[in-house]
């Protein structure tokens, strides 16, 4: 999307312009389900539930957006506090169980052999991300699997580029040892 464009979408979406709201939520809807899915441990419902919950608060509250921040770092910073209001719910649990990953379907591939031990070498990976704590959970999310710049992630997360480029390479070395660990599952 071009940078004027956007701007624009921004601007009518501030003065109530609920068209430009939609189209400006559809450009991230799939990095921030992405997102989601790996921080409640591969959850679909869950993910699913904290985002429309993130949309509806960005809605509600889109005449207080001053632009601050890029649309989209508000947008994710958003999520990430549906999140954790998701987490200190008492409804849920704070620790999200990495054994009840949903299995997913496996691709039609050629060689079935080699789908199926793609497909396990990604849900023992899924796993290993999923064991690990929040702080680094998301910041691998962020950064590595949705691709977003240091300084974006730093501000969805509310920590100085600093701080995330440490935690990051605190959670990349432990996802690491967790894979030497079990070497024998990616053979």
């Amino acid at each position: 999307m071009k940078q004027e464009r956007y701007a624009e979408l921004v601007r009518r979406s501030v003065r109530g312009d609920v068209s430009a709201f939609e189209e400006l939520i559809g450009k991230y809807k799939q990095g921030l389900y992405a997102y989601l899915f790996g921080m409640t441990g591969g959850d679909h419902a869950a993910a699913a539930d904290i985002l429309q919950e993130a949309f509806l608060k960005a809605f509600l509250n889109i005449s207080r957006f001053r632009g601050e921040a890029s649309f989209m770092t508000w947008l994710w910073r958003i999520a990430r506090n549906e999140f954790v209001d998701y987490c200190a719910s008492p409804k849920t649990s704070k620790n999200l169980s990495v054994d009840d990953l949903p299995e997913k379907d496996l691709a039609q591939e050629n060689d079935f052999r080699d789908s199926l031990h793609e497909r396990e070498r990604g849900e023992h990976l899924r796993r290993f991300i999923g064991s690990l704590s929040p702080e680094h959970r998301e910041v691998l999310e962020l950064v590595d699997l949705q691709e977003l710049r240091y300084d974006e992630a730093a501000r969805i997360v509310g920590i100085s580029e600093g701080a995330l480029k440490s935690r990051l390479f605190r959670a990349r070395e432990r996802l690491f040892a967790l894979v030497l660990e079990n070497r024998e599952l990616f053979s």
